[in-house]
C-alpha cells in the first residue's frame, strides 16, 4: 500500500464558512502587519459570500463588534473606514458609522455567581 499524501485541490462543494475565515484572518494577524493586504482581502471576500457583516454591500454602516474575535473586528473597522473613504473620493457623503462594542447584559462570562468568583459580594448599583 502506498501512502495517502494530502494535498490542496479546489473542490467547487467546499466553501469558507466563519470558523475557516476567523481562523485564516487570525493566522494573518499573526505577523505583525506583513500580511494586512491579505487579511483585508479575506474579510473582503467573505462579507461578499455573506460569512461576515451579513453580506453588507450597502451605504448603511452600522456593524456589531461585540461577539467579533479581535481579528475579525479590526478587519471588519478597516473594512467599513475604507468604503467610507472610498465613497467620500467619489462624493458621496456617509450618513455616519455605528459600531457597537462590549458585551449586552444578557451576556453571561461565567456560570460562576461573581461573589464566588472573586470572594466579593457583588451589589447592584442603586439609581
Amino acid at each position: 500500500r502506498s501512502p495517502k499524501i494530502a494535498s490542496a485541490k479546489t473542490d467547487s462543494s467546499l466553501a469558507p464558512d466563519i470558523i475557516t475565515v476567523t481562523d485564516v484572518l487570525a493566522t494573518l494577524s499573526r505577523s505583525g502587519g506583513v500580511f494586512t493586504n491579505e487579511v483585508d482581502q479575506v474579510f473582503a471576500e467573505a462579507v461578499k459570500r455573506g460569512i461576515v457583516l451579513g453580506g453588507m454591500l450597502d451605504s448603511h454602516h452600522e456593524v456589531d463588534l461585540s461577539g467579533m474575535t479581535f481579528p475579525v473586528a479590526r478587519a471588519a473597522v478597516r473594512f467599513i473606514f475604507t468604503r467610507i473613504k472610498e465613497s467620500c473620493q467619489q462624493g458621496v457623503q456617509p450618513d455616519g458609522v455605528l459600531l457597537i462594542t462590549g458585551v449586552g447584559s444578557q451576556f453571561t462570562r461565567s456560570a460562576v455567581a461573581p461573589q464566588e468568583a472573586t470572594g466579593v459580594d457583588q451589589q447592584p448599583a442603586e439609581t
